[in-house]
């Protein structure tokens, strides 16, 4: 029987997208999966050095996340070795300084590491980063095979880092059912009145960080430009992540502060009430390796306007509109087209439903569970 280890993210790390990915393997590998055993990495997080080491230069450089991730994931990855190795997050690739890369496999979410390295570091910090960065992606490329969850990241993997082709499997990741079933009206109703958003007002959700690649400036541009040019009564419901200070004093500097609600954290009941309540789903992006938030809106009905990047182009396809990630002016055009066009509206969401559906966590671990096979057989 062939024995299966998952090496998941920390949970302290508190990635949502790659929690989910995790877990839906997780709870799908034994329904596709005949003889095989499945075994479940988990390690918890240090709590040493928050106990004592108080000094908070000390905290700040050598804190628990880091502690736990390099060092004490690090050591306890060897004792879940199984015939087969699945790292499920590439952020977690020097898991490959104890694991047997001839017999373990990434999953490589995008490769937005590799674009931090490019940027030239400003101070030691960034230097810092982008050696630790160069470090684990060096040990992730080291595995016998690499899953990309898109074929856009699949070329970036061929294109920058020379990895064979004939060993990057395109795996899409999939969408929770309940992302399908339409919520209650007076349930969606009710949140949008708990977010003091009127009900006749045009909510447009945004859902992910609030990193420099997700374009947070460009997103408060169009949002201004609908309320002040185009006379449109607009809020922005921002899901999953925080303003920098930056952004925020930018949202000052636009008059924003009353058409803005943010929450960072939410349940997956909330999330799909945040998307049935929404009137669209704007993602301006300047990079992204998948792109869940766009396939669960589409699922949940909630029409999408996305930047015309490529795993966006993969992912959404024509079920959503496409426009340039840093024109401001563009977007606000086709936001207001598809608030002034019913028919464009409707057809946007019955596309979207049916592409959504094209996803499913099944497909993922059926192909998934192939990769193993294949490497436990020793095929190359």
């Amino acid at each position: 029987m062939m024995r299966v280890s998952l090496f998941p993210d920390l949970t302290i790390e508190n990635w949502k997208s790659m929690d989910r990915y995790a877990d839906r393997l997780r709870a799908w590998l034994p329904v596709v999966a005949d003889q095989c055993e499945i075994r479940w990495a988990q390690v918890e997080p240090s709590r040493w050095l928050d106990r004592y080491l108080g000094v908070p230069y000390i905290r700040r450089v050598l804190n628990d996340r880091f502690y736990s991730r390099y060092i004490v994931y690090a050591r306890a990855a060897r004792a879940f070795q199984g015939d087969v190795n699945h790292v499920l997050d590439h952020s977690y690739g020097h898991l490959l300084r104890v694991l047997d890369p001839e017999r373990t496999v990434v999953t490589v979410h995008d490769l937005y590491p590799f674009h931090l390295m490019d940027e030239r570091a400003r101070t030691p910090r960034q230097l810092g980063r982008a050696r630790l960065l160069r470090w684990v992606m060096k040990h992730a490329l080291r595995a016998r095979w690499l899953i990309a969850n898109s074929a856009w990241t699949r070329w970036e993997l061929m294109h920058r880092t020379g990895y064979p082709a004939s060993r990057i499997s395109v795996i899409h990741m999939g969408v929770d059912d309940a992302f399908f079933r339409p919520i209650d009206e007076a349930t969606v109703r009710q949140y949008r009145r708990s977010l003091a958003v009127p009900s006749s007002a045009t909510l447009i959700l945004h859902v992910g960080t609030c990193d420099r690649r997700k374009n947070i400036p460009s997103l408060l541009k169009t949002i201004e430009r609908l309320i002040k040019r185009m006379n449109v009564d607009a809020y922005l419901l921002q899901i999953g992540g925080r303003f920098a200070p930056d952004q925020e004093r930018f949202i000052d500097r636009l008059g924003l502060n009353a058409r803005i609600r943010q929450r960072s954290r939410v349940s997956m009941r909330e999330l799909i009430c945040a998307y049935q309540a929404a009137d669209v789903l704007l993602l301006p992006s300047t990079y992204e390796g998948f792109g869940m938030p766009a396939l669960e809106a589409m699922a949940a009905g909630t029409p999408v306007v996305v930047a015309n990047i490529g795993a966006f182009r993969e992912i959404v396809g024509d079920a959503g509109l496409l426009v340039p990630p840093t024109d401001p002016v563009h977007q606000v055009e086709v936001v207001a087209s598809l608030l002034e066009d019913a028919h464009l509206k409707a057809r946007l969401i019955e596309r979207g439903r049916a592409r959504a559906a094209r996803f499913s966590w099944m497909e993922t671990a059926r192909k998934t569970l192939a990769v193993y096979r294949r490497l436990y057989s020793g095929g190359v």
